[in-house]
């Protein structure tokens, strides 16, 4: 872990940021598995603005493990038992994004490249689709960070701030 700072996949291994072993094992989010964490719990107005939010010890279990595809098809199927919980997801996630958008954020949220190799070294690229999801994953993970260097700041605690330079030129892009 000392020499990657993530899991690095490619289309025909994984190569793992630390043991394979402990990863797997104590790690990962597998359905069923108890896991100690540091979670953040955050509470949201019917309007999707943060309320209030605090850093807590936990215990996760996760019921299910599911793919970006399987969490837009139970977004479009009512009946689907995980539904309701996607849904409220996916609803914060756009306000959150449109919330970014209004304070001048760019919306760089692009589709990813898909590449599967054949045991007959057949290599197939595919554009994945843009999916609600996937979207949602990412505004959470962008909240996340913007609390996380909020907590770091306001305590004072060391930690790598990525930051970028403001674009020179916005040709295509309206300000």
């Amino acid at each position: 872990a000392e020499k990657r700072m993530s899991t690095i996949y490619f289309p025909e291994k994984i190569i793992w940021m630390g043991p394979e072993f402990l990863i797997e094992s104590f790690a990962g989010l597998n359905p069923g598995c108890d896991r100690p964490a540091l979670t953040l719990l955050i509470d949201f107005s019917k309007r999707g603005e943060v309320l209030n939010w605090k850093i807590v010890r936990s215990l996760v279990n996760s019921k299910i493990a599911m793919s970006y595809e399987e969490a837009d098809s139970c977004l479009s199927r009512e009946t689907h038992e995980w539904n309701q919980q996607i849904s409220v997801i996916n609803s914060i996630a756009k306000k959150l994004k449109d919330k970014r958008i209004k304070n001048g954020a760019l919306d760089l949220l692009r589709r990813e490249m898909e590449i599967k190799i054949a045991e007959t070294e057949r290599i197939d690229v595919t554009i994945s689709e843009a999916l609600k999801s996937r979207e949602a994953v990412a505004e959470f993970m962008i909240l996340h960070n913007h609390l996380m260097a909020q907590f770091c700041h306001e305590f004072r605690i060391p930690a790598i701030y990525r930051s970028q330079v403001e674009p020179q030129n916005f040709d295509g892009f309206e300000r």
